[in-house]
Formats: C-alpha cells, structure tokens, sequence
C-alpha cells in the first residue's frame, strides 16, 4: 500500500519589494519638503529674489507718556494731549503738534493714548462728575481729546472736545 501523497507547494513571498518601499518613502518626504517650502514663502521666513537690507536707527520717543505720569514731567510747563491714537483725527493732531513744537519757544507735547488699556482709568465715564484734578492723578478723568496745560504741576488750563482742541493747537 503506497500511499499517495501530495505535496502542495505554497509560495509566500516574505522578500519585500524594496524598491516599491523605497519609492513610497521618498514620495512622502517629497510631499514633506514640498508643504514645509510652501508654508515658510507664505509666512516669510523664505524670501525668494533679491533682499533689499535697510538698516534703520532705533528711535527712542519721549512724547508718549502714560496717563499716571501726567503731573511728573521735568519740564516746569508743558502741554499733556489725551486722546485715542486710533481717532480718525490722530494724524491731524499729529500735523498740528509737530507744527506746534517746531515753532521757537515752543512747550513740550506729551500725548496719552487712551485707547491704550493701561490709560482707561484716567477715560471720563458717564458717572464721573469730577472731570479733571489741579495736580491728584488718582481723580484725573478727561474727556477724548482733552488737552492740558500744566505749570510746575498743577494743571492750569483746560481744552476739550475736538474742535476747541484742533483750534487750540491751531493757535498756538
């Protein structure tokens, strides 16, 4: 009795193809490279063409001031200009006080954004009777724009609203 067997050959490839890994890796570093290339140009850290450098010199400015300095300048008389510097008559003021300072025997200009979160506690609110303080910065409340003339530390003069405050600096 012979036995018959049958041997059945089964091929299994346990050889991988690594040419077709080799081309998969090398598509997705592509795709990599690719996206990192595209969002560095569109964020500007890769600027293709020509550089052109300028060296511009630091300048320091002295006419901000925040609004807890407004009686502690060095100068003995000096003008103090509250208002918001997002105001669509910023640059207009701008013009007048640069107009202003130029002139000889000019005061200072010192200017308090209020749109600045640290000037909103000098920002006169509905409730507020008490407008404006003689020399107290804890009670000083201004109106936007406001501008203050101050002698040796006490506020002497007083202009507000827009158009008293544009032909007041006009006029001086």
């Amino acid at each position: 009795m012979k036995r018959n067997k049958q041997r059945y050959s089964i091929t299994t490839t346990t050889e991988l193809d690594y040419t077709r890994v080799i081309k998969i890796t090398v598509g997705v570093l592509i795709v990599f490279i690719l996206v990192y290339l595209v969002t560095a140009y569109g964020m500007g850290e890769i600027k293709l063409g020509k550089d052109d450098k300028t060296v511009k010199e630091t300048e320091i400015q002295y006419s901000e001031i925040i609004g807890g300095n407004t009686f502690n300048r060095s100068n003995n008389e000096y003008y103090v200009l509250f208002y918001d510097f997002n105001d669509d008559f910023s640059t207009y003021y701008q013009t007048l006080i640069k107009a202003y300072t130029s002139k000889d025997n000019s005061l200072p200009v010192y200017l308090v954004d209020l749109s600045k979160k640290i000037n909103e506690e000098f920002k006169l609110t509905e409730g507020d009777t008490n407008k404006y303080s003689k020399a107290n910065i804890s009670s000083l409340k201004v109106s936007d724009p406001t501008l203050l003339k101050i002698s040796k530390g006490k506020t002497v003069e007083v202009v507000e609203g827009k158009e008293k405050v544009l032909n007041s600096l006009e006029n001086k």
